[in-house]
């Protein structure tokens, strides 16, 4: 089994500030991890702080060494982005009226934890860009004959009704057209 072990982390005040919580948080940390076993691959990832208090990654760059063994699927599957997204982010977290954050008490600290891990796992419509990519697979699979919201769900990793349901919102953006019952249409 693949795991990741963090190694360094560094911010820079210079990206600005995010406040949640009544903590501040650096706008950008950049972070380095190495697969458990020795020689394998590394990566280095680079985390934002979205202005709604959302931790994403935004830049990944996974390398091996020469010698060592290359990338396998085990070393992505087991590279979960939102926790290290949101562990990025601890170490950096600053009360708002200043001081460590390591003065703070166990509980504050899991309340960090709990504010970090409601940011990670907000639902938040989709973007206008990615209605318009439902689209095109939408009406690629309605042209090929094939069930085009099976199209979408098999494109995007969505279960059938979450596709169901971005299908409708592109429906709703006016980016395909209106429908009968049954009737699919693009």
């Amino acid at each position: 089994m693949t795991s990741w072990h963090w190694e360094e982390m560094e911010s820079s005040a210079l990206d600005g500030s995010v406040t949640l919580g009544g903590l501040v948080y650096p706008r950008r940390v950049i972070g380095a991890a190495q697969t458990s076993d020795r020689g394998g691959p590394q990566v280095r990832v680079v985390f934002e702080m979205r202005d709604d208090g959302t931790p994403v990654a935004v830049e990944a760059r996974f390398t091996s060494d020469p010698d060592g063994r290359g990338l396998r699927t085990a070393d992505l599957a087991a590279f979960r982005v939102e926790n290290a997204a949101k562990r990025a982010f601890q170490g950096f977290a600053v009360p708002v009226s200043g001081g460590p954050l390591m003065s703070r008490t166990p509980d504050e600290r899991r309340q960090i934890s709990r504010d970090l891990d409601r940011a990670v796992s907000k639902r938040r419509p989709p973007t206008d860009a990615h209605l318009r990519e439902i689209a095109e697979v939408y009406r690629t699979a309605l042209d090929e004959g094939r069930r085009p919201t099976q199209a979408v769900a098999d494109t995007f990793d969505l279960s059938a009704r979450t596709a169901a349901r971005r299908v409708e919102q592109a429906r709703a953006a006016g980016i395909l057209p209106k429908t009968s019952k049954g009737k699919a249409k693009g």
